[in-house]
Formats: structure tokens, sequence, C-alpha cells
């Protein structure tokens, strides 16, 4: 083992290549839609139909004969030995959409749609495949399917950024424009078919040498996409779209942080963006050039996700420690952490770069894990071969960074050689993206942080435009594309509601997209009758039981809806028992169950108790977070749950007058929603 946190050990590039947290969206880092209108009304207007996302890049196998690396040839050789046009059966193409007819009912109105014109000139750009690394030969780069494990991406964007500033002129003076990973695109043809560049790159006062293959990949032909809007094809080049997109992002992802396909910001000074748990929201913007139906268009959109918070990481441990709690723990209260205070810890740091304060100069370490012993207990090997321990030796070289000895170390390095941090000597590097699951608490905040009114977000997504155009100007002057930084203008239509029909054929005409249901029964009432009420992972008083079954019967009633009492109430740990064996055991008492009613505590999962009622037992349930049951229980609320428990149980809410029904309602029809979600690792 060597002294904590003084030599190196390792290369750089190793270090920075290991995985960096993701971001959540699930809990919050997810772009909300593919479009925004104008306060004036949430839709898009008919003429902006974009198609598939572009694929993923890859890189295309057309490919000159290879020529020996670092041999120069001249431009007119070049040019010859590229092939004229790329070959396109083995890119993937998507078919330009026909539009049948425009649509006449409704109400006209004004739209402005978040979508920004794209001029894009003719001729070709030139595809490049990249291969970045370190002097180990370990390749500094980042698996597709690693999307946000940013930090590795960021050393091979700036690896680039110097192989450009110092080989400009072996470049032809190129300005490329790369996406991180493997793809670089160039306005003009490189002087090379294949060469191999030494690159240095210093970071923390440490400096160290990449290698940088370069090496032709393909012709990309931008008036095949001019082809679409003159009629002359259908088919959308697929190849063109990436390359745009990729342009289109450069700049910002070489400034900012880049999580998937959103870029962000660091919060403002002095912006309260912190959402708990030592994490904080980040705002930025999604971008994606989508071929609209009469030009290319870029299609902005705000985005926020969690990050860590670039704080020390004694207070990430209070944070961390006092979630869950009904107050914040102080620093003086954590005398030392026990066991599974020591995990806790450890799962949310492990991965992490962290820079430590007690050397004179820069240093950075990645985060294997939280030590169980303390700094005083965790002994390690100096030079000489005698034994020391954390506490005892950070006491006599930095005598200000030991005032903690009861509490755990950082462990970084490798399991070889280890090195050993005092939490109190380190802090969270910025920039870095939550990628677990947020919890309740979090989410809360997340989504109050994040709310907005349609006009805000609006000013907010043009905000977004003016920024990307700025960051992104060489490369857009370089290739010559304009970037519009005015909405898209165009028409739409409010269609008139349609009439609801309910019991009796009494009818509610809905207004601003709701309607009141005082004073009306549901079409085809089915009884609530043979049901449990199941308080899982939570306990809840006999009176607040009483009331939430007496507010059912109630609202039931006035709906049309017979709710009679519960077959039995109960109430189960599922840390201790498995749902699946209660659910088992209560359709064994009650073989009539229908329906079981669940009250959501904190340490029940939605996910186990559908899965084991729905899939495997075949029981409906209904599911009511705990607060909601018992303090926030009214009317309105029990009239949704009504409402949703109907639906389940067989029954009919509403119908449509016959004469209002579309066409498409003469046969037989079923209309399923799909809600696509990307959940955070462990997410269930």
């Amino acid at each position: 083992m060597r002294a904590p946190g003084e030599a190196p050990g390792g290369s750089f590039a190793q270090a920075m290549a290991g995985r960096a947290p993701q971001a959540q969206p699930r809990g919050g880092g997810q772009r909300r839609g593919g479009g925004q209108a104008s306060p004036q009304a949430q839709a898009q207007g008919p003429p902006v139909q974009p198609l598939q996302p572009p694929a993923q890049p890859v890189a295309p196998p057309v490919q000159p004969p290879v020529q020996s690396a670092g041999e120069p040839m001249d431009m007119g050789a070049v040019r010859k030995a590229l092939p004229q046009q790329m070959a396109v059966a083995t890119q993937k193409r998507t078919p330009f959409p026909q539009r049948p007819a425009y649509g006449q009912l409704g109400r006209p109105i004004n739209l402005l749609a978040n979508h920004f014109e794209i001029q894009v000139p003719s001729g070709d750009v030139y595809h490049y495949d990249v291969t970045v690394l370190s002097p180990s030969k370990q390749e500094a780069k980042v698996a597709d399917e690693k999307k946000m494990r940013c930090l590795s991406t960021r050393i091979n964007r700036l690896v680039i950024e110097n192989l450009v500033a110092k080989y400009r002129g072996e470049l032809n003076r190129c300005l490329p424009v790369f996406d991180g990973r493997k793809n670089l695109y160039t306005r003009k043809v490189l002087p090379f078919k294949e060469r191999t560049f030494k690159v240095p790159f210093k970071e923390d006062e440490r400096e160290q040498e990449f290698v940088v293959t370069i090496q032709y990949a393909a012709t990309v032909n931008l008036d095949a996409l001019h082809a679409v809007y003159q009629g002359r094809t259908r088919v959308v080049p697929q190849e063109v779209i990436q390359a745009l997109d990729i342009i289109m992002r450069h700049g910002p992802c070489v400034t900012l942080t880049p999580v998937g396909r959103s870029i962000f910001l660091p919060p403002h000074q002095g912006e309260d963006s912190a959402i708990g748990g030592g994490h904080e929201v980040w705002f930025g913007y999604y971008t994606s050039v989508r071929p609209a139906q009469w030009k290319p268009m870029v299609n902005i959109d705000r985005s926020a996700t969690a990050f860590y918070e670039a704080i020390p990481v004694l207070e990430f441990m209070v944070e961390v420690l006092s979630e869950g709690q009904q107050r914040r723990l102080s620093l003086q209260e954590i005398r030392a952490l026990d066991r599974s205070q020591c995990i806790k810890l450890s799962k949310e740091l492990a991965t992490l770069r962290v820079k430590v304060l007690h050397l004179s100069y820069p240093r950075k370490y990645r985060v294997t894990k939280v030590t169980q012993q303390s700094a005083q207990q965790l002994e390690f090997n100096l030079d000489d071969g005698s034994r020391v321990s954390v506490a005892s030796y950070f006491r006599q070289k930095y005598p200000k960074f030991m005032q903690y000895p009861h509490l755990p170390c950082i462990q970084a390095g490798t399991p070889a050689r280890p090195v050993y941090l005092p939490l109190e000597t380190c802090h969270i590097v910025e920039g870095q993206p939550y990628r677990r699951k947020l919890s309740e608490r979090m989410t809360t905040n997340m989504i109050r942080r994040t709310a907005q009114p349609p006009q805000q977000r609006f000013r907010s997504i043009q905000s977004s435009v003016q920024d990307l155009v700025q960051r992104n100007k060489p490369f857009l002057d370089e290739f010559g594309i304009k970037v519009s930084t005015k909405p898209t203008e165009l028409k739409g239509r409010v269609l008139d509601p349609p009439s609801l029909t309910f019991y009796q054929n009494q009818t509610v005409k809905p207004r601003d997209g709701v309607w009141d249901l005082r004073n009306s029964k549901l079409f085809n009432a089915k009884p609530m009758e043979n049901w449990v009420l199941l308080s899982c992972g939570c306990r809840t008083r006999r009176d607040e039981e009483d009331n939430l079954i007496g507010m059912f019967k109630q609202v039931g009633s006035s709906l049309g809806m017979r709710v009679s009492d519960p077959l039995d109430r109960l109430t189960e740990d599922p840390t201790r028992t498995p749902i699946l064996r209660t659910l088992q055991a209560l359709k064994a008492r009650h073989p009539t169950l229908e329906l079981i009613v669940v009250l959501l505590g904190r340490s029940a999962c939605y996910a186990d108790i559908k899965e084991a009622a729905e899939v495997k037992l075949g029981i409906r349930t209904q599911c009511i977070l705990q607060n909601n049951a018992t303090r926030k229980c009214n009317p309105a609320l029990v009239s949704n749950l009504c409402l949703k428990i109907n639906a389940k149980l067989g029954g009919i809410n509403n119908g449509l007058l016959p004469q209002e029904k579309p066409a498409i309602f003469a046969k037989p029809l079923i209309i399923i929603g799909a809600d696509v979600t990307h959940p955070a690792p462990g997410d269930r």
C-alpha cells in the first residue's frame, strides 16, 4: 500500500475512463416531450411532422484502400482515392411520409412550435472514424449503451480539441466536429486516408499523451437531403441527419456537460437548486435534427436532471444519512458510522470523482468504496515497512485535515494498491450526473423545481436556441449551416370537445378539458363488493381507515356505484413477509376476492405489488399513497379513484353521443395508449 493520497500510481487515462454516474430521468432528468407550443396552445400545428429519430451512429463499411499510417498524400490523389458517392445500401433509410390531407374541423389558432429552421448547404461532408488511446493502449471511449458516462467522452472531446489546435495545418485547416466517441466530420477532405497523431493533454497539473488515429469512413452527400424536398426521392438519408445532429451539438458539448442527447449548464451562483440527499437540479436543453414536411428543423426542448452537488464529502455524508429522517442531522451528531451507514454512503459515493484538499497541487480520484473501519482503525504500510493508522499519518503530515478520526475513509486506487483518504480531505467534483432512482423527497423537490408555466418554459427554449447558436457559431460557419432563432409559426385547430353521456343518457359538455361529475352517475357502474383494504409498509389508524371507507361509500353512491364494507383489513410489512405470500394467503382466505385497495408506505414496492397481484394471481388492485388516503382524503380524490376502480371492475364511466362519434367507431375499435419511459438503474 502507499501513503494516502500522495503517490499517483496508475495511468491518468485509466482513472478518467472509469464509470461516472448516470442521470436519472427517472427521477427527473427526462425531456418532457418532443415539442412545446406557445402559451396559446400545447399542440403542435399540422405542417411539422417529424420523422423517426436518427439511427445511432454507425461506422459505414465503405473505405478506400488503406495507406500506411502517417503517409501524406496530395489533395488530388486523396480525392481520386475516395469513392465519388457513398454506398447507401447499408445505411438506414426512412421513407418520407406523405400527408394525405389537411383537416377542416375546429377553430383556427396561430401556434409557435419549438422547431427552428436549418439552412443546409450543398456538397459533401467527410466522415472519419476516430480511435483515442492512452499510452497503455486502453481505448478512452464510451460504449454506446453507456450514454450517461459523460466524463470519458469529455476527455475524448478535449483530446480532439488539442489535436485540432496542434495539427490544424495538417488537417487542411479544417475545423472538425466530433461526437465524443468514434465519429468525426469535416467540411473539407483531409489530406490522408488514415493517420495517427500523438496529442499532449494536461489536467490537474498532470501531463499525459494520447494516441489518436483518424481513418476515412465515408463521404456524406448533403444534396441527398435536398433531393427529398425537391420531390426527387422520398427516402430520407439518415447519414445526413446523423452528421447534422453531431454538427449542431459539437460546440455546446465541448463547453458544457452533455448527458445523453441533452446538454446541461451548472446552476447560477446563489440559485437554490438543491433537491436533497446531496443532489441538485441542472437545467439544459435537448437537441434533435428532424426532417419536417417542407424543410429540415432542429427541435430544441428544455431538459432537467439531477447532479451531485459539488460539496465537501462530509457535507454530502450528512445529506445522505439525513434522507428518510424527520429532520436534518448535524455533523456533530454523527460520532461514528455503523456498518449499514457505511454501506449506504459507499453506494452513493462509489464511482464518483473527488478532489483532495490536503495537497499543494490539484489531484482527483475515483471512489472505489467507503471503508468499514474508521481512520483511526485503518492501517497501512509505510515505505520503511512500519504500519501506521490513517489518522496518525494525517495528524503528523496534515494536522488541519484530521478533525474526525472516528469517521471512515474513502478508498480509491486499485485493490492491489489502495489509496485511503479521510472524508474531510475530499470534495465532490462538479458536473457528475446522478444515475440512480430519486428518493420520494428528492422527486417531490425535483418536480417543484422544474414546474414552469408554458410561457416561461417557451422563453427558456428560446434562450437555449440563442445559447446553442452562440456556442456553436465557429462550427456552423465552418460547415455553412445557418440556424434560425425564430420558432416556427404555423396554423393549428382547436377541436370542439365531444359531448359525454352518463347514466340515463344524461349529457355533459366538457369545457377547457374538464367536466363536472356532480349530479351525474356513471354510464354503467359496477358494485365494489368483494374487496380488501391492505396497508402495505405503513400503519394506519382505525379511524383513518373508517374515514376512507366512508368516503368511498359516499362518493360511490353519488356516482351510482354501490360500495360495501371490505371483506378484511390488514397491515403487512413487505420487508418481512414477501408480498406474494401475503396476497396468496388473502386469496385463499377470501375466494371471491375481486379487488385489493393498497395503502402504500415508504417501504412498499408498487412494482412488486402489481406483479404479484395482477400478473401472478389475477387480482385487481388500486394503490393509494398512505398520505393521500389519510391526510389528503377528500371527495375529489376519491371520485377519481372510483372512476379507475369502476373501469377495472368492468364498468363504463361514460359514453359518446352517437351523432358525434367519428366514423372510425363504426366498427369495433380498441385504442391503446403507451407511455415510453426510461427508468433509472435500480428503479423497479
